[in-house]
């Protein structure tokens, strides 16, 4: 039998207090980015203690930028909750460098200025997918069912089952990181495991950190990482969810494929990212509003009935934490209240 971690404990330079915290290891725990909670500093609302504000900050400086929780005592990241990456030239050929170097994959110089633009690109494609997708209720209903179907799975010490000659293609989709062995586990277990690949197959994701922590799928091209070079034939992977840019019989072939795969619940996801939709593909907006969503939950689960009061200083906040003008974020709250699935009406932070 053998194990393998996904994610990692809680680092030893927390504050003491949060080690301290049954909270921290037996539920799930967002942190707030760090860039927003020193504009909340700036313009802190009366109802946002100091003392709680400081707190918030003494815990997200002691945790890389890109994590985003815990999960029962293990942290976790993503991406897709931060601000977009400002990729510096110098660093990110060095990251890439040491990657390649690393893994033993080939490294192209000459790929740098377009993967990054590649990069950027894609980030935002995701962000605003999953924008799209919160406010689905069909989404909601699927995740919401599975908690209700496996309660006592998703509940309590993480169960790790994990035999030498399974494939674990698949295990990130279990509990947080928890691993499960067809082999070894229960007849709820696999059927938790199946509900699980199933839901992130049928909404193109990858894993869940959290039941509000969604891991999507992401592109795999060639180029600055040669990493499907087989005998001069390079296998670029594209998730249908993603648009491919550009002109040609070929694209306009892809394009075609990738519309009728993304047919029923998807479908109008493919109408945003058409070639030829007509509503200029708001993706800045629909990532903007997923970060909203989930910081707009965030505050109302650490200071509750908080977003009752006055919203002015708060929409001020969020202006000057999203760099956009303050219509813009009232559109996007509005969009937000407006969306089928009551997205912020959704408690953040109760379930697995």
């Amino acid at each position: 039998m053998r194990e393998r971690k996904f994610q990692n404990d809680l680092p030893n330079n927390l504050p003491k207090r949060i080690q301290n915290d049954a909270s921290f290891k037996n539920l799930v725990r967002f942190t707030f980015p760090v860039e927003f909670l020193t504009k909340f500093k700036e313009g802190q609302p009366s109802w946002f203690s100091d003392l709680k504000l400081e707190g918030e900050l003494e815990l997200a400086q002691s945790l890389s930028p890109n994590t985003v929780g815990m999960n029962r005592g293990k942290i976790f990241e993503s991406a897709h909750l931060r601000p977009f990456l400002k990729y510096d030239r110098k660093n990110f050929e060095r990251l890439q460098m040491k990657f390649a170097s690393t893994l033993g994959f080939s490294f192209d110089a000459t790929a740098l200025d377009p993967a990054m633009k590649q990069t950027a690109s894609t980030e935002k494609v995701g962000k605003a997918y999953l924008g799209w997708l919160v406010q689905q209720t069909a989404y909601w209903n699927d995740v919401t069912h599975l908690i209700e179907e496996f309660q006592s799975e998703l509940r309590g010490t993480p169960i790790t089952i994990v035999q030498g000659d399974v494939d674990l293609g698949h295990a990130k989709v279990a509990n947080g990181g928890i691993e499960i062995a067809m082999q070894a586990a229960s007849d709820a277990e696999r059927r938790l495991v199946d509900s699980l690949q199933e839901i992130c197959s049928r909404w193109r994701i990858s894993h869940f950190n959290a039941a509000e922590c969604p891991i999507l799928k992401t592109p795999k091209t060639s180029g600055l990482l040669d990493t499907a070079n087989t005998e001069g034939v390079h296998t670029p992977q594209l998730p249908d969810i993603y648009p491919i840019e550009g002109s040609g019989q070929h694209v306009d072939q892809m394009n075609s494929r990738r519309d009728s795969s993304l047919q029923g619940h998807l479908a109008d996801w493919a109408k945003i990212t058409s070639k030829d939709s007509k509503n200029s593909r708001p993706y800045d907006s629909l990532a903007r509003q997923y970060q909203l969503q989930h910081l707009w939950r965030l505050l109302e689960s650490r200071n509750p009935g908080c977003l009752q009061r006055k919203l002015r200083p708060l929409n001020s906040i969020f202006v000057a934490y999203f760099d956009v003008a303050l219509p813009t974020i009232k559109r996007d709250l509005a969009n937000l209240r407006n969306a089928p699935s009551k997205i912020l009406e959704i408690s953040l932070e109760t379930r697995f």
